[in-house]
């Protein structure tokens, strides 16, 4: 009877708490990833702008191909 009682009260505070840790939890990470989206925008035009720049040099453009070779191996 005493088992009946209290174990009830450990599960309502245990689902409780796990409730409480989901909504704050995935909360701030649905929050994280929408402003890591919006940082995201600006950041890709100008890091394709400045792999666009780095890449029209030919000696650059031959370096990243003999370093991409040799991670292949």
């Amino acid at each position: 009877m005493v088992m009946d009682v209290y174990s009830r009260v450990i599960d309502e505070d245990r689902s409780l708490n796990a409730k409480k840790l989901d909504e704050e939890f995935y909360g701030s990470l649905t929050e994280s990833s929408k402003e890591s989206n919006e940082k995201e925008s600006p950041d890709n035009s100008s890091f394709f702008k400045n792999l666009m720049e780095f890449m029209s040099d030919e000696t650059n453009r031959q370096q990243l191909q003999a370093m991409l070779s040799l991670a292949n191996n």
